[in-house]
């Protein structure tokens, strides 16, 4: 979506503009800590430099999306905002961590953290894993963890998500995976896993029952939309997961309830476009229905209209437009 199109959907609605600023500017402190921490703590913190598109809010909007919702989501369940800012960085180290690793197996140079020496590509994204878990130690210690126990907690259930990705590798099955094998081995750990990473933390270390409550009512809406997001990914990656033989939620969708064949699989689509379209509209409003049903559950007023505009920035931005359209019809 342009920055044209999100500020005049945005600005149309105080309440959605309110709830998002808010988010940017808890991300702008936390993010402000970590650059004095690192200076103050770090020999080479001149070589480290952060994503500055933080600084702006429609820039930062589209790559620090949930980390808006998700730190709004914590401090509302009652948290006072000093803690909320370590959990923060938390949530800001494992972006880093799974990034970083997502770079060295792609070769790639995403993220919100960036070292620029040593030039060696998996050096420094080993190095940028490193700070990430150091900033989680020292975090953990300011919020009264210091034994570690959640450290290890937030490490088994990474063990977790990366297992799930294993599992999309085609060469691990002799027939394609179903769509329930699919969400219950592999989405569920690489979407809705992978989002409450975040909530571990405060889970694990917040004392209070009425917050714990808000907490685990927050870990099931996100899980929902995790799941749902990914379905999202699976639909916008369907060509590259069919090329890499990766299993892919809607693909195995078309295969298993809409009798189109993987060898042909792109010849159906066009072949069989009535079949195709029903597929599409009913994967969209599944997707969409997932997504409102997990909104509902988090911890602040946001009424259908404000989630629909998120929901239709999510799909602009994964190119899917033309997959938004078909819900606005309905």
């Amino acid at each position: 979506m342009s920055k044209v199109k999100l500020g005049a959907a945005v600005l149309k609605n105080l309440n959605l503009l309110k709830l998002l600023k808010d988010g940017h500017l808890l991300l702008n402190k936390i993010e402000h800590e970590i650059e004095n921490q690192f200076k103050s703590n770090i020999s080479f913190h001149k070589n480290l430099k952060l994503n500055n598109d933080y600084k702006s809010f429609s820039k930062s909007f589209k790559t620090n999306f949930f980390s808006f919702i998700m730190l709004i989501s914590i401090k509302n369940t009652g948290i006072d905002e000093e803690r909320v800012i370590e959990y923060g960085k938390i949530i800001f180290s494992l972006r880093t961590i799974i990034t970083s690793t997502d770079n060295i197996i792609d070769n790639e140079n995403k993220g919100i953290l960036f070292l620029k020496e040593p030039k060696n590509h998996i050096v420094n994204n080993i190095l940028l894993v490193m700070l990430g878990q150091n900033l989680i130690h020292s975090s953990l210690y300011k919020l009264n963890d210091p034994l570690g126990q959640t450290a290890n907690t937030l490490l088994e259930k990474i063990y977790s998500v990366a297992v799930s990705e294993s599992l999309r590798d085609l060469n691990n099955y002799k027939t394609y995976p179903t769509p329930d094998y699919i969400s219950k081995n592999i989405l569920k750990g690489i979407g809705g896993e992978l989002l409450v990473l975040s909530l571990i933390s405060p889970i694990s270390l917040e004392k209070d029952s009425k917050v714990l409550e808000k907490l685990e009512s927050l870990k099931t809406g996100m899980f929902k939309i995790g799941i749902s997001l990914q379905k999202l990914d699976d639909l916008c990656d369907i060509n590259e997961d069919y090329e890499s033989s990766k299993a892919n939620f809607s693909i195995s969708k078309l295969i298993h309830n809409y009798g189109f064949s993987l060898n042909s699989l792109f010849k159906d689509m066009e072949t069989q476009p009535n079949k195709f379209n029903k597929f599409k509209k009913e994967y969209i409003n599944a997707v969409i229905k997932e997504a409102l049903d997990g909104f509902e559950l988090l911890p602040f007023s946001m009424n259908r209209e404000d989630t629909l505009i998120l929901l239709e920035h999510l799909f602009k931005i994964r190119g899917l437009e033309n997959y938004w359209n078909i819900y606005k019809k309905e």
